[in-house]
């Protein structure tokens, strides 16, 4: 199997786990690997609706001796590109204009093929952590 496919793989498991969690908490999934029609690489891995807060989620997804550590892996420009698909989101679709947005990052650990832990940040950065 190719290292992209494992990592696909991977990532989709961690996102599955995700949205597992976040129905549990009582959260309600709006979209699922949402990507922004402005032409780059924005996407959203998970857009959940918590009360009037609209939570755009950064699912990240680490084997267990990964060496890079989930949050670290949350780049600048990763941020930026979470905020540009966000802001596409609430401009193109109709009937959110009333939730406050919030930008929440899951840390999944995988070993063997298996979900072991959800680690879950609300307000895990903000538009002012975004560097231009």
């Amino acid at each position: 199997m190719d290292n992209k496919k494992t990592k696909r793989s991977t990532g989709q498991l961690g996102e599955q786990a995700v949205i597992e969690y976040l129905l549990k908490k009582g959260y309600t999934i709006v979209d699922h690997n949402y990507h922004a029609k402005c032409g780059g690489r924005e996407e959203v891995d998970i857009i959940a609706c918590d009360g009037d807060v609209l939570a755009f989620v950064e699912v990240k997804t680490r084997k267990k001796d990964s060496w890079l550590s989930a949050m670290d892996a949350l780049t600048p420009q990763k941020r930026r590109r979470i905020f540009t698909g966000a802001q596409n989101f609430l401009m193109t679709q109709e009937g959110y204009e009333r939730f406050q947005p919030r930008f929440d990052v899951a840390c999944v650990t995988t070993e063997n093929g298996m979900v072991t832990s959800v680690d879950y940040y609300e307000n895990a950065f903000s538009l002012c952590d975004i560097e231009y």
